[in-house]
């Protein structure tokens, strides 16, 4: 029975070579296609309409298993296989995952809107019905955010969609921050309330976003405070060479004997060009 299946089978490859050599040709050509095709929109979808790489990726892969799939139809069609049956049963099963997922679905195509619109971005302080802090992460199914009390928290899209979102962080102010040491005997109280009045007193700071006053180190000799304070990419330079001095010497006239302080290093913002980049200031800074 073996023997009579091998010889049928070589019996049919030999009078359908040219065709089975066809196909072969025909479904290679259609993964090179494929191939161009999806490095041509991955191009166009980056460069031109500025959409998220995730996004991109993923339609290039959908595009190009369209693609093959397409042409993997046409030749079973042309060897007269009847491939309807086969493609109804596909359309069944995807529509019951579809029903069963229909809540990741939502999750899914609201992260690609997410993604193509661009409401926010990672770094950006937002303000959602559901949630207020500074955005960690994004993708396809969530997005996570770190509250002002350091709380992580993971929203799914869906949601985070269906309600408005305030971002503060879209006029793109860049985060100045000091390095302020000082003696370890110095009331901390009265050192952040001079920081808050040398920040107050700065018309040049972003009023939206308040100032913050940290305790980063205290050793047996020092205190290290980190203050921070937003500012708008003309202001931003300016305020980082002369706000140091304002505070130096109103700690001098605070009775602070020794301390110091020093604006975080930071690298002079480049002009974007092809890829969207976040700040270089505040890369560093956030």
């Amino acid at each position: 029975m073996l023997d009579r299946l091998a010889n049928q089978l070589q019996r049919y490859f030999v009078e359908h070579a040219y065709e089975i050599l066809g196909a072969a040709i025909f479904l290679l050509v259609a993964v090179l296609v494929a191939f161009v095709v999806g490095r041509a929109v991955r191009f166009v979808m980056l460069e031109s309409f500025r959409v998220d790489a995730s996004i991109a990726k993923l339609a290039v892969r959908l595009l190009r298993f369209i693609i093959v799939v397409l042409a993997l139809v046409v030749v079973l069609g042309e060897f007269g296989i009847d491939v309807t049956s086969v493609i109804a049963a596909f359309s069944v099963i995807g529509l019951a995952m579809a029903f069963g997922l229909r809540s990741t679905m939502t999750n899914f195509f609201t992260g690609a809107m997410i993604g193509a619109l661009k409401p926010y971005e990672v770094g950006d302080e937002i303000d959602a019905e559901r949630v207020k802090g500074v955005v960690e992460s994004t993708n396809l199914f969530c997005t996570v955010v770190v509250s002002d009390d350091g709380t992580y928290v993971s929203v799914p899209n869906g949601p985070m969609w269906a309600k408005s979102i305030k971002n503060k962080s879209r006029v793109r102010p860049v985060r100045l921050i000091l390095d302020v040491n000082v003696d370890r005997t110095a009331s901390l109280s009265d050192i952040s309330k001079v920081i808050g009045d040398a920040f107050a007193a700065d018309q040049s700071r972003c009023t939206d976003f308040s100032p913050r006053v940290n305790v980063e180190e205290v050793t047996e000799t020092e205190m290290v405070l980190q203050a921070s304070a937003w500012y708008s990419r003309d202001a931003f330079w300016h305020a980082r060479e002369t706000l140091p001095n304002t505070l130096s010497a109103m700690l001098d006239d605070l009775g602070v004997k020794e301390h110091k302080v020093v604006p975080r290093s930071v690298a002079k913002p480049k002009p974007r060009t092809k890829e969207p980049e976040v700040d270089p200031a505040a890369d560093d800074l956030v």
